[in-house]
């Protein structure tokens, strides 16, 4: 069996990569023109561990230095007879996913509430309505919705849209829910690339400061998962 980390350009792998699950080298199982990024998987099962899990990304992110990657998701396994007579056929869409993430990494923006945890509220302790008649939960929603808090939770929510519609700007493709509710926080995925990447978290961290009530978190770079999941989401 082969542990399969991801779909490379190129049919042999340039990077310098550490070694896989089990302590195996990572090879290249070529398929016209491209390659999967596989390890021997003896025994196949590898546990979702927190250091597997890493080691995982870690293989995806040396092979990001000299490579486009089309990660896989953990855990995905193959024979290798299989694995290229799924690959072979879909070379063109392979491509062209390699295409589209070349030179580019997957960043997760977080934007969150900076106001403390007390001004959110008409909010109930855990327990408090057990003893209400059934209406008090209406009730108290709709204090809610008319409280004070509803226009500052929306205002937050337009801070939040704003500072994700200017990063998406500066990417190469997005994923967030903009037609979401006024809560926070709001979480999205941006496809950047590698030579924007200073602007980009550079940008997050003007855009937020001008803003006292939101905060804006940034994490990667990672390999672009959100943008392939349904290219390469394993055989």
């Amino acid at each position: 069996m082969l542990y399969i980390y991801g779909i490379i350009d190129g049919s042999e792998i340039r990077a310098t990569v550490p070694l896989g699950h089990h302590r195996s080298c990572v090879t290249a199982l070529p398929v016209g023109g491209l390659a999967a990024a596989v390890s021997d998987a003896t025994p196949p099962d590898i546990a979702a561990s927190v250091e597997n899990v890493w080691r995982h990304d870690r293989v995806l992110d040396a092979l990001m230095a000299r490579h486009a990657v089309l990660p896989m998701r953990f855990g995905s396994v193959s024979t290798r007879d299989r694995l290229a007579a799924v690959l072979a056929p879909r070379r063109p869409e392979l491509r062209r996913a390699l295409e589209r993430v070349s030179g580019k990494v997957e960043i997760a923006v977080r934007v969150l509430s900076c106001l403390p945890a007390t001004s959110t509220a008409v909010r109930a302790r855990p327990g408090d309505d057990d003893n209400r008649p059934p209406g008090t939960a209406y009730l108290r929603s709709r204090m809610a919705d008319r409280s004070p808090i509803a226009p500052a939770c929306a205002r937050r929510r337009a801070a939040a849209v704003s500072i994700l519609a200017r990063l998406e700007a500066l990417s190469a493709a997005a994923l967030w829910d903009r037609a979401g509710a006024w809560t926070l926080p709001v979480e999205a995925s941006f496809l950047v690339a590698r030579e924007g990447l200073r602007e980009f978290v550079d940008a997050a961290a003007a855009l937020a400061s001008r803003d006292r009530a939101v905060a804006v978190n940034c994490t990667g770079p990672w390999a672009p998962y959100s943008f392939v999941a349904d290219i390469a989401s394993g055989p």
